[in-house]
């Protein structure tokens, strides 16, 4: 509902594996709801977090008698996991520059052009993960992205001077903008 949450996968003997950050909106835990199913991950609030918890066994009830909800959950979770699909294959076949450009041109995919500023959703520290790089090759991919005058700070906000060129890096490399991702 607010605030972000990170799940990881737990391995007897391993540290945390972080899977991925979800924003507010994002539903987890669906694959629970699968008889003689475990959860496969945990989930915890990055800072100040705002949730809602549904017990298994009530919704599963309720959906037995609303086949029309259970069938939009259904819808959600394929659409997700094309989404997933979609973002690991992406972030295979791109650099990390032009998985951070792709990433910025999303985030400001509301915007027609000209100089436009973008809040990240997240922490850089969270964002390298999310866009699968460490923390300094996301500063290195902000570097190489000055040339073209997109300029971060210590903050969360981008400065895209000129949010057409960097579409037009986006189309020239043959990337998708990420503002279908989830």
């Amino acid at each position: 509902m607010a605030g972000q949450v990170e799940l990881a996968m737990l391995r007897p003997g391993c540290s945390p594996e972080i899977l991925s950050h979800l924003s507010p909106g994002a539903a987890i835990g669906a694959d629970s709801l699968i008889p003689g199913n475990r959860h496969a991950a945990t989930a915890q609030a990055v800072g100040e977090c705002r949730a809602a918890v549904l017990h298994g066994a009530r919704l599963l009830g309720f959906l037995d008698l609303h086949f029309d909800l259970m069938l939009a959950m259904i819808a959600e979770m394929a659409g997700s996991l094309h989404g997933l699909i979609k973002e690991i294959t992406e972030l295979k076949l791109q650099s990390t520059t032009e998985r951070l450009a792709s990433y910025l041109a999303g985030l400001a995919a509301g915007h027609r052009g000209g100089t436009v500023e973008v809040r990240l959703p997240y922490e850089k520290r969270l964002l390298a993960e999310r866009l699968g790089m460490e923390p300094a090759t996301l500063s290195r991919a902000f570097a190489k992205l000055r040339e073209i005058g997109v300029e971060t700070g210590r903050g969360d906000r981008v400065a895209i001077n000129d949010l057409a060129e960097l579409r037009h890096l986006c189309e020239a490399l043959d990337m998708p903008v990420d503002g279908d991702m989830s």
